[in-house]
């Protein structure tokens, strides 16, 4: 497949808005003074024939945690996701993830989900949009006037310092607070994840804060229509097995947080760190999962570190081949797509767990719940 990848050497400009970056101290210029905000950097830009992905990270400051926006989206759709809008000249295509930004349109709730970065530590981000670009908008709307091609990408993310839920819990009351904490009761994985409605009069979503960061890309196409295909290009019918390897291990993948780790042994997490393969030959299991895939939303995408290597089999004849992230899934041609049910994702990783053999002496992994 063709493609090319920049590196943070060949960009021509970034501009970081919104926030302190690193400050040199004037008695010795080799002392670097520590960001008192958080700061925000991209990798890489690796575009190809029918992708992009784009690699950033966010250093928080050793002051205090702060929660940074890792998902947003209308509630009509149900799957989490971030804003692609292209520009009125159609050269520049911005990539949000955040809630504090103008609301150019009555659209319903956003529900988005917030990270806890904690003071001094980093976060590692992945997008893939699928080329050419679709618009994707949750509250924005794109402007009419469009080139061929885009030429810089501005990225967003949205983000709170302090105790976000505490400021949550402050400025809702009564049936809000309540409906805040069910939502957080099934949508969130972890205690370091925070998830929320607002709307375009909520003071709460006035209230975040902006990392920005451009740059200047090769020439990246984009599609002026809505995207013809709504599901993956792939036929997984005749798979009747599958054999899934997680990368880098099954530990990674389903306890991606310290307080998940914290419910498992050392036996527990060593087994899961050494776990590399399964293989779910249930045929319930096997047709749900076709099922799942065959119904996916095709637009852009957030990636973690963490995937399972999924090869679909009918019999010893390989089917297809994709790997299946927290929400979503890429497949082998590079597609990006989002699992419709946002329920499927906890059901995925229970049938993992379920596959992992168990230990003679019941101390296996299998016997850890895994996330939401």
């Amino acid at each position: 497949m063709r493609g090319f990848a920049l590196t943070k050497g060949v960009f021509c400009l970034y501009v970081v808005l919104g926030i302190w970056t690193h400050a040199w101290c004037e008695d010795d210029p080799d002392i670097k003074i520590p960001a008192m905000t958080p700061t925000i950097t991209v990798g890489s830009v690796d575009v190809r024939d029918n992708h992009l992905k784009l690699d950033y990270k966010v250093e928080n400051s050793p002051k205090l945690d702060t929660w940074i926006c890792d998902a947003m989206d209308s509630i009509r759709w149900g799957t989490p996701d971030f804003e692609v809008v292209p520009s009125k000249d159609g050269r520049t295509l911005t990539i949000r993830k955040r809630l504090g930004l103008p609301w150019e349109a009555a659209r319903e709730p956003t529900w988005a989900r917030y990270v806890r970065l904690k003071a001094g530590k980093s976060l590692n981000g992945s997008l893939v949009v699928p080329l050419p670009a679709p618009s994707q908008e949750i509250v924005s709307i794109s402007a009419i006037k469009r080139s061929d091609y885009i030429r810089h990408i501005v990225l967003e993310i949205g983000y709170y310092e302090g105790d976000l839920p505490a400021l949550i819990a402050d400025a809702r009351h009564g049936p809000e607070l309540v409906r805040f904490n069910e939502i957080n009761e099934y949508r969130r994985s972890s205690n370091m994840e925070v998830c929320f409605y607002t709307d375009a009069a909520d003071p709460l979503a006035k209230s975040e804060l902006l990392l920005q960061i451009i740059v200047d890309t090769p020439r990246v196409s984009y599609d002026k229509t809505t995207p013809s295909r709504l599901h993956p290009l792939i036929d997984l019918r005749r798979c009747n097995r599958m054999e899934i390897t997680y990368e880098p291990s099954a530990l990674e993948y389903l306890f991606s947080y310290e307080d998940q780790r914290s419910v498992l042994s050392p036996a527990q997490m060593g087994r899961l760190q050494s776990m590399r393969k399964v293989v779910v030959d249930d045929a319930g299991d096997v047709k749900e999962f076709i099922s799942q895939v065959s119904r996916g939303a095709f637009h852009g995408i957030s990636v973690g570190p963490a995937k399972a290597h999924v090869v679909c089999y009918e019999g010893k004849d390989r089917v297809a081949m994709l790997d299946v992230y927290r929400d979503c899934f890429l497949t082998d041609a590079g597609d990006p797509f989002s699992f419709r049910d946002a329920r499927y994702s906890a059901q995925f990783r229970r049938l993992v767990v379920k596959s992992i053999p168990q230990s003679g002496n019941n101390e296996g992994a299998s016997q850890g719940q895994p996330p939401k």
